[in-house]
């Protein structure tokens, strides 16, 4: 999901999601 919305909980499983990526 690539878009800015105010659904804070699905910002926040993108953003944890693309922070696991990121550490690997």
């Amino acid at each position: 999901n690539g878009k800015i919305t105010t659904n804070q909980p699905e910002n926040i499983r993108c953003i944890n999601k693309a922070n696991k990526i990121i550490a690997l």
